[in-house]
């Protein structure tokens, strides 16, 4: 399936083609719309403005990642995605006919077998150009987004086997670093 962006203008009706691409999220503000998209598993951005269109930035190739959403100020975007952990025990040899399962959540319909990645909350900023990977670990997030600026909010399973479906919230505070 294909699937497109189009800018519809409420009060004349009229529509523009934007781009090709799924899951959009947009801020708006009186001088542009910023949107953010993903076209398969690469994720790009891009500024709409009344004089032009820039052409998209592309942040990265992703795995079962989720929408990604925008700080208020429109200089951040959060995500999901699978990240590639170490796995433990660290001296399990590397055979390429066996996959090593240690969990007991081995398969899911979003993200097929287990292969050793967690689904971890990633911030862009779209000053640097960078992707920074804020949390670690042996555990599942998902639901991210911003709080203003500079604070975002996730859920995990956090402490807890794969039994469970008991769900924290975190708030991460970007500039201090510090987790709740």
């Amino acid at each position: 399936y294909r699937s497109f962006l189009i800018l519809k203008e409420l009060s004349t009706g009229k529509e523009s083609f934007i781009t090709e691409g799924t899951d959009a999220s947009c801020l708006v503000t009186d001088r542009e719309i910023r949107i953010s998209f993903w076209r398969g598993n690469e994720l790009l951005w891009q500024i709409l403005q009344p004089d032009g269109t820039r052409d998209p930035y592309s942040i990265g190739t992703y795995r079962n990642h989720s929408r990604a959403e925008w700080s208020s100020d429109g200089r951040k975007l959060v995500f999901t995605a699978a990240v590639k952990q170490p796995q433990e025990p660290l001296d399990l040899p590397a055979l390429q006919s066996v996959t090593w399962v240690d969990r007991l959540q081995f398969k899911s319909d979003a993200s097929g077998i287990y292969d050793g990645s967690y689904r971890e909350v990633l911030v862009y900023d779209t000053d640097r150009e960078q992707v920074e990977e804020i949390t670690r670990g042996h555990c599942d997030y998902s639901n991210a987004c911003f709080l203003g600026e500079n604070i975002v909010v996730a859920t995990a399973v956090l402490n807890q086997t794969d039994a469970s479906d008991a769900a924290d919230f975190i708030f991460h505070d970007l500039r201090t670093g510090e987790e709740k």
